[in-house]
């Protein structure tokens, strides 16, 4: 079988192995070169492959599968059409302004996407079914969606399922259990799942928990597996909460002639249901079954009022005639329908970060609905035709998370049905723009191309990746600019939801990550993980050297810099996850000279943030020359006093001003200022920086590792996504007393702007080498689908350490949640400072962000009694590795507090695993 089309098969600066799969062929010296997205016609397996690594490894092959024919590329070709057809609706209106309640210039939706849009919605309404990965998909999301199911989570088709397992009781939706089994082997260490829904008569469940060092999901771990009958011997699993008062309900067995009987090989019979149980009823089919149990279930629900409330009736839309009426009405007053579709999206997005799922399109419809409705209703700003509505109280952070946007949204809200309607067709639409996007050209070569009037040569645009800054040249320019599907999915940036794009992003991710050959040993490293050896002591003390060459020689970060010269891009995009190592991806890995710790991921993870912490020191004393104060920081004025900024230096670009040229010539000149640059070696040595910090900073993201890197949003995020900012915002980020000067400037030509212009200009310069070195690590074409802030979370993560998140992916181990102890540490760490509470999870995790999602954590946050130390006296303990916290039973709040503290403040190395040897040490100290 052949495919025509290769979505992320295209190479990015470097980037990319020229298929969906880790190590694909490029398509060198076929048909269509070397660039499968530009038509290389790419053979596809259909047989499995197995790899075994050692003599006498076992394959066990069971009766469970699955299959699919996948999506073909005539499909993909006419769902990319179908996308850009709606994107040119968009667009085409973009100057059509609304007036609420009239609406004579409506947008003309396309019938097939009214259709999905009412489907969609009535399916959102019952909230019957769950979209969910299976252990049959591919490691790279996108590529491997046909293999993704709609498991029903209604109780009657769990019972079926369970009936035809011949169990007693019935797997609900959320139901943990403890797996001892798997396959008929009994598992070394247990596995905690949850169950995820019924499909095609089976009961689904996904790992949650794996009893790992750790406790990293690994195998299959969050992805949705089933049951069969042969899995149901006796031990295989327990539930975690058995008190449950729904399995006290009993489910009648299933029976036929003879019954169900399941034997080994051997003859063994390792489970038989032909003999009746005592006080159960059995039926022949399971539907029967399940019948009857929800007769008692229903009785159960009702006695103990379990009902779950439902949204507003008068919500509800009938008929597609009906719904083509409220999407309609559904556009905000005052705006384009881009602006008010993007608002709506963007809401979207941000009630959705806060559930468990993290994605728009998995948030429920009661959880968008009251979150709105109660949001609404706290600012006044529900329509008069919602004002007798009831609708049930959600979690104050559902309904605070859209409060900022509507409050600072300025036209009034159409009603509540209408906006419903309107967030079902953005929906459905999103569904098939994470399909269609990746087979787009995001940069076509036909853009700005001077062959069709434009000013930047046949090519890419000078404006990619900021290689040059916007000026008013460049919008006010006469020059025609051939349009593109690029150019509207980049305008359109907003209406995509930002799990629908950050998807993407990681599919591309995975799908430019360099194979690794395993290793022998399956706890051995391989040997294209190498070694980068850093000594953090010698750093300490080279950073209170007045030397600025020494200091930044011998710093983490100049160590890493020294380390990793010559290394590819092709290097650092490797991402081996090596066992017992808490699943973290990894380049290469870390020794840390005088301590006694190997690099099971703790260490790997804390040259990245003391790296990007000594980058972050701009005090005189401690500056690597890297970054600098912006000026509202120095002087400690304005609302960013957090924000650096790039270094420069003097000197190195020649004025445009006393030139004899026109205006036109100047404006050009202007337009292409940041590559008129003269060379030193000052200059260099800085662009070799900052080339490598790009390089770090998207190494670590692409491991799962948020930077803590405070840049400018207008004059760094934004540029690398390619997005339009206004000047007086993106000065007054930077320099409030500037931002003030510029408004006073009367003359076109004036000192103040020169300054201004020379600035920006200096700033965009570094700007492109940062870039540069962003773009031999990661696939920098896809930033333009985001938000400047949208990039910014992603490689940031969350500036603040968010207490109430942390506790939804706490275990406990000697504790429990209602121990003394457990409230006294979780008071204490709301009442640290910022930085304090930064300190304390680089102590316990070594990192200094967390993720903004609760699905974005990779292993569960661990508090752990300290059984061997049994003095008040004793510090808290740390694994970093493993982000667990070894927690001493203190006798008072006070005493937690002081000892948590000067833990964190104090302990500077890792010396847990073993003892170090006289010449280590000796080495490790030597900068002393």
């Amino acid at each position: 079988a052949f495919e025509n089309i290769a979505p992320f098969g295209f190479n990015a600066d470097g980037c990319g192995g020229g298929g969906a799969g880790q190590g694909a062929p490029s398509g060198e010296g076929g048909r269509g070169g070397r660039y499968p997205a530009n038509g290389t016609v790419r053979a596809k397996s259909l047989w499995p492959v197995i790899g075994l690594c050692h003599p006498g490894d076992c394959v066990t092959i069971t009766r469970k599968w699955m299959t699919n024919y996948g999506i073909d590329g005539p499909t993909m070709v006419r769902n990319a059409m179908l996308v850009d057809e709606v994107l040119q609706q968009y667009c085409d209106s973009k100057d059509g302004i609304l007036s609420y309640p009239s609406a004579a210039r409506r947008m003309e939706l396309p019938q097939w996407l009214l259709k999905e849009s009412f489907a969609e919605l009535k399916r959102w309404e019952v909230g019957r079914w769950k979209r969910a990965k299976t252990r049959a998909d591919g490691c790279i999301t996108l590529p491997n969606a046909g293999l993704d199911i709609d498991v029903d989570t209604s109780a009657k088709a769990c019972a079926v399922a369970c009936a035809r397992l011949g169990l007693t009781f019935v797997l609900l939706p959320g139901a943990r259990l403890s797996i001892k089994r798997s396959a008929g082997r009994i598992l070394e260490m247990s596995e905690e799942a949850e169950i995820v829904g019924a499909f095609q008569g089976k009961i689904w469940y996904k790992l949650i928990s794996q009893k790992s060092e750790g406790g990293s999901l690994m195998e299959g771990g969050g992805r949705a597996w089933f049951w069969d009958e042969s899995d149901m011997i006796e031990g295989a699993f327990t539930l975690i909460e058995p008190e449950s008062s729904t399995c006290n309900i009993l489910l009648p067995l299933l029976t036929g002639k003879g019954g169900l009987r399941i034997e080994g090989a051997s003859g063994d019979v390792y489970r038989t249901d032909s003999k009746p149980v005592e006080n159960i009823k059995s039926y022949v089919c399971p539907y029967e079954c399940a019948t009857v149990w929800m007769v008692e279930y229903s009785n159960f629900l009702a006695s103990e009022k379990h009902a779950k409330p439902r949204c507003n009736i008068s919500w509800t839309v009938h008929t597609l005639e009906e719904f083509d009426s409220a999407v309609n009405t559904g556009l905000l007053s005052g705006v384009t329908p881009l602006e008010s579709d993007s608002f709506l999206a963007q809401l979207l997005s941000s009630i959705a970060d806060c559930t468990s799922e993290g994605s728009a399109l998995d948030c429920s419809y009661d959880v968008f609905c009251n979150s709105l409705f109660n949001a609404l209703k706290n600012h006044d700003r529900l329509n008069e035709t919602d004002s007798n509505a009831e609708c049930m109280l959600s979690d104050s952070s559902f309904h605070l998370a859209p409060a900022i946007r509507i409050a600072n949204f300025p036209s009034p809200f159409p009603p509540m049905k209408a906006i419903l309607a309107r967030v079902a067709m953005l929906r459905a639409l999103n569904r098939r723009s994470r399909y269609a996007i990746p087979v787009y050209s995001l940069r076509p070569p036909q853009e700005d191309s001077s062959i069709v009037g434009g000013y930047c040569g046949l090519g890419a645009s000078v404006e990619c990746l900021g290689k040059s800054r916007i000026t008013e040249y460049s919008k006010n320019s006469q020059w025609v600019q051939a349009p593109s599907t690029g150019r509207r999915v980049r305008r359109c940036r907003r209406l995509f939801f930002t799990s629908v794009k950050t998807d993407i992003l990681k599919s591309l991710v995975k799908a430019t990550t360099t194979p690794t050959s395993l290793s022998h040993d399956e706890y051995e490293l391989p040997r294209d993980i190498r070694t980068v050896r850093v000594n953090r002591l010698k750093a300490r003390k080279a950073l209170d050297d007045e030397n600025q060459v020494g200091k930044k020689e011998h710093s983490i970060f100049g160590q890493m810099q020294s380390e990793l010269r010559g290394w590819s891009g092709n290097t650092l995009r490797r991402g081996y996850v090596a066992r017992g190592h808490g699943g973290q991806p990894r380049a290469f890995k870390v020794k840390l000279i005088g301590e006694g710790v190997n690099d099971y991921s703790g260490p790997y993870r804390e040259v990245f943030t003391d790296a990007m912490r000594e980058v972050n020191q701009t005090c005189s004393l401690r500056n690597l020359g890297v970054l600098e104060a912006s000026p509202n920081k120095e002087f400690g004025i304005g609302e960013n006093r957090h924000v650096n900024v790039f270094a420069t230096t003097s000197g190195s670009n020649e004025s445009a001003r006393n030139l004899c040229i026109c205006g036109e010539e100047r404006a050009l000149r202007e337009h292409y200022s940041s590559r008129l640059v003269t060379k030193t070696e000052k200059l260099s040595d800085l662009e070799d920086s900052l080339k490598f910090l790009g390089k770090l900073a998207a190494t670590a993201v692409r491991h799962g590792i948020p930077v803590d890197l405070d840049l400018p949003l207008g004059t760094a995020w934004m540029r690398l996504c390619e997005e339009d900012g206004n000047m007086l915002d993106i000065l007054t980020e930077i320099d409030l007393l500037a931002s003030r000067r510029f408004l006073q400037c009367t003359e076109d030509v004036c000192e103040e702007k020169h300054y201004i212009t020379h600035f920006l200009m200096k700033q965009q310069q570094m700007l492109n080498h940062f870039a540069e070195g962003i773009s031999s690590v990661l696939p920098v074409e896809v930033f333009s689908l985001f938000t400047g802030f949208e990039l910014k979370d992603y490689f940031c993560g969350n500036d603040e350490v968010d207490v109430e998140l942390l506790q939804k992916v706490v275990e406990y181990e000697g504790y429990s949640d209602g121990d003394v102890i457990i409230r006294y540490f979780w008071e204490t760490l709301r009442e640290m400072t910022t930085d304090e509470r930064k300190l304390f999870l680089q102590f316990v995790w070594a990192r200094s962000r967390m993720p903004l999602r609760e699905r974005d954590f990779d292993s569960p946050f661990k508090i752990q009694k300290d059984t061997k130390s049994s003095s008040s006296e004793a510090l808290p303990t740390a694994s970093t590795c493993f982000f667990t916290l070894s927690l001493p039973e203190y006798d008072s709040k006070e005493k937690l507090r002081e000892k948590l503290l000067f833990a964190i403040k104090h302990v500077k190395t890792m010396e847990s695993d073993y003892v170090t040897n006289d010449a280590e040490v000796g080495e490790g100290w030597q900068g002393f």
